[in-house]
């Protein structure tokens, strides 16, 4: 999944992103429990992968949802990724 919206985590907070998955009829899509969905952030300068956490599933039909602590963002330098 892409996502086009430029999302803000700051560092020394914990950081709470919520996402939506919806289909292509706009309609939330249901991610099956034996699914795992991972976020990852992407150094753009070299393409590697900085950081990669599981996200959590949400209450609702197509939520998730991502939790950063403070200490996981602590050794990525600052900057747009």
């Amino acid at each position: 999944m892409n996502n086009n919206i430029p999302l803000r985590a700051h560092k020394g907070l914990d950081n709470k992103l919520i996402f939506r998955t919806l289909g292509p009829d706009r309609i939330p899509v249901d991610i099956a429990c034996n699914q795992q969905v991972y976020a990852r952030i992407v150094d753009p300068t070299n393409r590697k992968i900085a950081l990669e956490k599981l996200c959590r599933l949400g209450p609702a039909k197509g939520l998730i949802t991502l939790e950063l602590d403070s200490g996981d963002l602590a050794f990525i330098h600052a900057g747009l990724y």
